[in-house]
């Protein structure tokens, strides 16, 4: 891969208006699913009010939920909607049917489609025991164009579904960005997108509620066995490539998220650039044993060496330790930072992202990561957004600059 971009990349914020889609602390009470400032007035003043004393005080913060902060991922954002669109002109409208894949990879298209065509999908995953679903977006032409085309994986956070980032308008984006490329949207409950240590007990999930956020159907979201890392490797990108014309190689994918998918796309990235061309990371955890200082300082960061000592007064430890248990070397082969060591500059295309005004402090992790990164002599993007939160209006203040990213390394649609 050649590169063009510089090592540090530091933009000023893009300037939006702040409204019904910015709640990012509530996510720390553990259920923002369908907040809006409108229907909850009580909640609306906590947020506008609490969430600046907050940022003013941020290590106290830090310090209090300890490092394991940084493992509570977004809720509020990822349900956020985009204002809406006027039918007509809306080529993103959601097809009325779930039409399956011919065998030359074609797509039914409904009639008053125009644009994108918006596909969805169930399928059965032999990772996780279980169907899941995806959504896809299509390029424009591909009916009738005959091409094959990249792919880029979009990754939510935690609390959200595979329709978050159609809804934040990323099909819009991409027509922006002149990227002709396969938007593909994997369900990825709140998995962290690895491999569990521990196998999920599903008859007792169908009967409790999910970590981050809720679930109106549970039988959507338990899972037979947690091999998530498998399910996004084998299973969804082999039913794409399977179903559609994808180019089936690294040259033809890239893959990306916001706060929790944004660390399961640097994970999965990091470990196979044999898969992807490209990784992107939308204020994830980019360093996942971050435990100070900060604000971050070069040169002066410490990260924990100890799981269960961190994992004994932590309240994540029930959601964090069946993931990652209570070994450091399942920490570490878990941890972007960490994962470094495997990389040479030019494996894989990195882009970072996060606000100063992170209300989990993810920028510090991934100032962290990017420290690493430039130690080890690889060249990324790092875009340090001052004034950026960890909500609706940061991922869809940058989407066109992830995806814009991906356009300058993935091969052509041909």
């Amino acid at each position: 891969i050649k590169y063009t971009a510089r090592q540090h990349v530091f933009l000023p914020h893009k300037k939006h208006t702040a409204n019904s889609d910015s709640c990012p602390i509530s996510a720390l009470l553990g259920d923002c699913s369908g907040l809006s400032r409108k229907q909850d007035v009580g909640t609306m003043h906590f947020c506008r009010y609490l969430i600046p004393v907050m940022n003013r005080y941020r290590d106290f913060v830090v310090a209090l939920f300890s490092a394991f902060a940084a493992l509570t991922f977004v809720a509020c954002g990822n349900n956020a909607k985009p204002p809406a669109k006027a039918p007509a002109s809306n080529p993103l409208a959601p097809s009325t049917a779930n039409p399956a894949p011919a065998a030359d990879g074609s797509m039914p298209v409904a009639p008053e489609q125009a644009g994108r065509q918006r596909v969805e999908v169930t399928f059965a995953s032999q990772a996780l025991g279980v169907d899941k679903s995806m959504s896809l977006l299509l390029p424009a032409d591909y009916q009738s164009s005959g091409k094959r085309y990249p792919v880029v994986y979009m990754l939510h956070g935690g609390g959200g579904n595979q329709n978050n980032w159609i809804d934040l308008g990323i099909g819009q984006a991409a027509d922006e960005v002149g990227l002709d490329a396969i938007l593909v949207f994997p369900d990825g409950d709140d998995s962290f997108y690895v491999n569990w240590k521990t196998v999920p007990n599903y008859e007792k999930c169908l009967s409790g509620r999910r970590a981050f956020g809720s679930e109106p159907d549970m039988s959507t979201y338990c899972v037979r066995s947690a091999r998530y890392s498998d399910y996004l490797l084998k299973d969804v990108v082999g039913y794409v490539d399977a179903h559609f014309r994808t180019i089936a190689d690294n040259s033809g994918r890239a893959i990306g998220g916001m706060s929790m998918g944004g660390y399961g796309a640097l994970v999965n990235g990091f470990r196979h650039p044999e898969m992807f061309a490209a990784v992107a990371s939308h204020a994830g955890v980019a360093s996942l044993r971050y435990v100070g200082p900060h604000p971050f300082v070069a040169g002066k960061v410490q990260q924990f060496d100890d799981p269960e000592a961190a994992m004994k007064n932590s309240p994540f430890a029930p959601i964090v330790t069946p993931i990652f248990g209570l070994k450091l070397a399942d920490w570490k082969a878990n941890n972007p930072v960490d994962l470094v060591a495997q990389l040479k500059d030019g494996d894989i295309a990195i882009y970072l992202d996060a606000g100063t005004n992170d209300s989990f402090a993810f920028d510090d992790g991934a100032a962290h990561l990017s420290e690493v990164l430039t130690s080890a002599k690889i060249k990324h993007e790092f875009h340090l957004i001052e004034g950026g939160g960890h909500d609706a209006n940061f991922w869809r203040s940058r989407i066109d600059d992830s995806l814009r990213f991906f356009a300058k390394y993935l091969a052509p649609a041909h």
